[in-house]
């Protein structure tokens, strides 16, 4: 998400451009790819269960940043954000649980893929962030239905966040090494730095494009998880054929 209140009064023309037409234009292209890359994984699956559950990671990914960039991208072309705070709030919430819901499918993909045992403790642990991670971020005090999110709340919604794709990336590359798989070492290794940007506020910028830069990395981060993916089941399907 990207949130940052400007003065319409002084900001640069530069600065109007990338966000009245660059910023719209960006996330149609970002959620075309995504819901392209889903369906292609969830009609192309063959019953794989890995590829299944990249198909649902898809397809979830896609439902929570649409709830967000949809309004945003409406916001943008009519009469800005700061007319649709109560409309943008509400994506805000949608889109925070429902991108949680994405990660905790992590879980169930790195269980499918390596054949894991269920891990009682370890998976209380996690969900545990997950479910604090969500009850936090409803409270009032984040506040969504403003123009600028509170940091101390975005700061206890987003540190447990980091803490669940730490392990969950701990736990992939030990799995991945034994078993030399390397697309799944790639999503290990793609899962911490992402945990930093998910929301761009979280590490303060002092401008518009630094903020605009951190929302680019969020997003070719997440396409890359899903493009792992992508290229399994394309792979899978072009063998399939000889």
């Amino acid at each position: 998400m990207i949130n940052i209140k400007l003065n319409l009064g002084t900001k640069a023309k530069g600065g109007v451009f990338l966000q009245k037409i660059i910023e719209p234009l960006g996330f149609l292209i970002y959620l075309v790819i995504i819901i392209y890359m889903g369906v292609y994984i969830y009609r192309n699956h063959n019953e794989n269960r890995v590829h299944m559950a990249f198909g649902s990671m898809a397809l979830t990914l896609a439902i929570g940043e649409m709830l967000y960039l949809i309004p945003r991208i409406y916001s943008l072309i009519t009469t800005g954000l700061e007319d649709n705070l109560r409309l943008l709030g509400w994506g805000r919430i949608g889109h925070m649980i429902v991108l949680t819901l994405f990660f905790s499918m992590l879980i169930d993909l790195s269980k499918e893929c390596f054949r894991l045992r269920k891990k009682v403790p370890l998976d209380k642990l996690l969900y545990g962030l997950l479910i604090f991670r969500v009850v936090i971020g409803i409270f009032p005090q984040n506040a969504h239905f403003q123009l600028e999110p509170d940091r101390t709340f975005l700061m206890l919604r987003t540190v447990p966040l980091i803490v669940y794709l730490v392990i969950v990336a701990l736990v992939v590359i030990l799995c991945s090494w034994n078993k030399r798989s390397k697309g799944m070492m790639l999503l290990a290794i793609i899962l911490v730095p992402l945990g930093f940007v998910i929301e761009p506020e979280f590490i303060q910028t002092s401008s518009y494009l630094e903020l605009a830069i951190k929302s680019v990395i969020r997003a070719l981060l997440l396409l890359l998880i899903l493009f792992i993916g992508f290229k399994q089941v394309r792979n899978a399907n072009e063998l399939s054929r000889f």
